[in-house]
């Protein structure tokens, strides 16, 4: 089952909990972090508390400051959950523990590339939503009601299939079976993650506080 999938490779891990962890992070996380970076920006604006931060900061120190302090947050959680499940390795059979350990790092280099586009997508949608409800609201129909439209446009047009990589996440499936280039792996989250960083910087400074 795993082979037709495209996980034959996981199956060479001899770390068989890591493997089980890759995907259950690589799949969960992403939402997660939609929902625990919701409020970056968007809740100071309503109390009006970022006139004051704007006197001390540039709104682009703002902005990227709350950015990197949710990353953290998920760094953090990833850490955790990772030295967790090594620790689960490590009882079940001490002499995989040093190749475990390997294998958690760049795991969790990986895993926090792979979650930036998701914490910058919300840095974005937070410069121009009115709640933190809302932001989650506007980043479930991105992906729900943007996946249909850009679905139905390739469908018209093959050539328009370059428009998937407007989503975070885009190369997830072929991240979880091993299938794609390390380079690649890391280049499309992170542009990703400069492309909407951007965009949400200009629409923040262009925005009243």
């Amino acid at each position: 089952i795993s082979g037709s999938i495209g996980l034959n490779k996981l199956l060479d891990w001899p770390e068989a909990e890591f493997a089980m962890y890759w995907l259950i992070a690589l799949y969960s996380f992403p939402v997660f972090s939609l929902f625990i970076c919701s409020d970056q920006t968007v809740g100071d604006r309503e109390r009006g508390t970022l006139r004051f931060l704007s006197l001390r900061s540039t709104r682009f120190e703002i902005l990227f400051g709350r950015f990197l302090g949710q990353l953290a947050v998920l760094t953090c959680l990833v850490g955790i959950t990772l030295v967790a499940t090594l620790a689960v390795l490590g009882f079940r059979d001490p002499s995989l523990l040093a190749g475990g350990v390997g294998r958690a790092v760049s795991i969790f280099l990986i895993l926090i590339v792979t979650f930036a586009p998701f914490v910058a997508l919300m840095s974005l949608i937070n410069t121009f939503a009115s709640s933190s409800r809302l932001s989650i609201v506007l980043a479930i129909l991105y992906f729900t009601a943007g996946g249909i439209i850009v679905g139905l446009l390739e469908w018209q047009i093959p050539a328009l299939s370059v428009l998937d990589y407007l989503f975070p996440g885009v190369q997830i499936e072929l991240l979880a079976g091993q299938n794609l280039p390390l380079l690649s792996a890391l280049a499309i989250p992170l542009g990703q993650t400069a492309v909407l960083l951007a965009v949400a910087q200009r629409i923040f400074a262009r925005s009243s506080l």
